[in-house]
């Protein structure tokens, strides 16, 4: 599994790379058990790929079948799958669903479409100019409430492309993904 999200993440960085007058925001949906067998990347590595690639991931998990049953110091398959699909999804501004059965994918479906046209770009000048590759943890509280909005929580200063972040729902205030001035 993490073999086929580092490919895709840079097949579509590659396709983005190659048309430079296309500005759309690609995406990535992944349909898997989240299970990793044997991948000849390493989860680091992944992670430090999914920081470094532009891509958002939207995660579709049939976890249900996996063995739930943990050990005394081990997690069970159930949750290391889950725990490595909410990470996906989490560090790249996706979303991740963990649906019972295939009759509820349509909408699934529907809600990543939601989510895909309701983003915001927002911009983010750093105080530290230092183009050094370090990442730095972004925070973005909403005015309306104590909730910090989610989305991408780290930004790159080698990366040039602006921030896409949005919420599903333009009315649910916990999930809308925007700026730090931003009313939800």
């Amino acid at each position: 599994m993490i073999d086929g999200v580092y490919l895709a993440a840079e097949q579509v960085t590659e396709y983005k790379r190659s048309n430079d007058n296309d500005r759309r925001r690609r995406a990535l949906i992944v349909v898997t058990d989240g299970e990793d067998r044997a991948s000849y990347y390493k989860e680091a590595q992944l992670f430090q790929n999914l920081r470094e690639e532009d891509v958002q991931i939207f995660v579709i998990g049939f976890v249900n079948e996996l063995d739930s049953d943990r050990g005394f110091i081990r997690k069970s398959p159930k949750d290391k799958a889950m725990a490595l699909l909410n990470r996906i999804a989490g560090e790249t501004g996706g979303r991740v669903f963990y649906p019972q059965s295939i009759s509820e994918l349509p909408q699934v479906a529907a809600e990543i479409v939601r989510d895909l046209r309701t983003q915001y770009v927002i911009s983010y000048d750093p105080t530290n100019k230092a183009h050094d590759g370090t990442y730095r943890a972004l925070k973005i509280p909403c005015r309306c409430c104590a909730h910090d909005c989610s989305g991408v929580t780290s930004w790159s200063s080698k990366r040039l492309s602006p921030l896409y972040l949005g919420g599903s729902e333009p009315d649910d205030k916990h999930r809308i993904k925007a700026g730090s001035l931003f009313d939800c």
